[in-house]
Parts: structure tokens; sequence; C-alpha cells
């Protein structure tokens, strides 16, 4: 068990990835207080095997490890950080809202080049409003 150490200070065997990487609480909708191995020491040696067994095999545990694992390779820049993964994303999404700006762009110049209008399919009224009481139709 290569998660496993044995700490002087408390008297008991603790996982390391557990202790530094778990929540508060474990288990479906966080309602399960974490106990031996994590919070408190390991001290049973008699059935130690089996709970060790136990414990690798829990979501808790495997939840850790995905944690560890994401931390150091974002340590080592093998994984972009959260915060670079949105603003990636972000200025993706602003390069494409500037290609798709430029071609409304363009549009509206040629209607201006060519004097089409750009209130859609009725030309009459006022182009600026003038605080008219009649109504223009």
């Amino acid at each position: 068990y290569v998660w496993l150490v044995y700490s002087k200070h408390v008297e008991g065997a603790l996982c390391k990835i557990c202790v530094l990487c778990s929540n508060v609480f474990a288990g479906k909708g966080s309602h399960q207080k974490l106990g031996a191995l994590i919070k408190v020491p390991f001290t049973k040696w008699k059935d130690a095997i089996e709970r060790f067994n136990q414990h690798s095999k829990s979501e808790c545990h495997k939840l850790s490890t995905m944690r560890a694992d994401d931390f150091i390779k974002i340590m080592e820049n093998k994984k972009n950080s959260i915060v670079n993964e949105i603003d990636s994303s972000r200025k993706k999404q602003v390069l494409e809202n500037r290609t798709k700006l430029f071609s409304i762009i363009e549009t509206i110049i040629l209607c201006g080049r060519q004097n089409i209008a750009l209130r859609g399919h009725r030309d009459t009224g006022h182009i600026y409003d003038n605080d008219s009481e009649v109504n223009d139709g």
C-alpha cells in the first residue's frame, strides 16, 4: 500500500493521500464522517489487511487519489489548471465572436454604400425620433 504511512505522533496508520486531499465528509450526498485512516489513526492491527483493502476501494480514496494526481499534473505543467482552461475557452469564444461580427459589419458597410435601409421591410417614417405625437405607422 503506497498510500499507507505510520505516524509516531498519533501512534497509528493513516492514508497520506486522503489526509491531504479529502473533504470533511464522504459518501453519496456527503453525509458520512471521515474515520479511520483519514481523520482517526488506524490502530486495530488484527483486521488491518481487510480494512486497508476496503479503504483502497472506497469512493473517498479514489476521489482523493484523483485530486492528488490532478494536483501533481498541474504543478508539473502536464495539465492546465481550471482557471487556464476557462481562460483558453473564453479566448476561443472571443475569436469566434469577432469572426461572426466581422461579417455583420461588412454587411452594414455594404448596405450603407448601396443606400439600402437597415430598418426591416418598412421604409416609411422618420429615421430620428423627434418626439412626434403622430403614429407614423
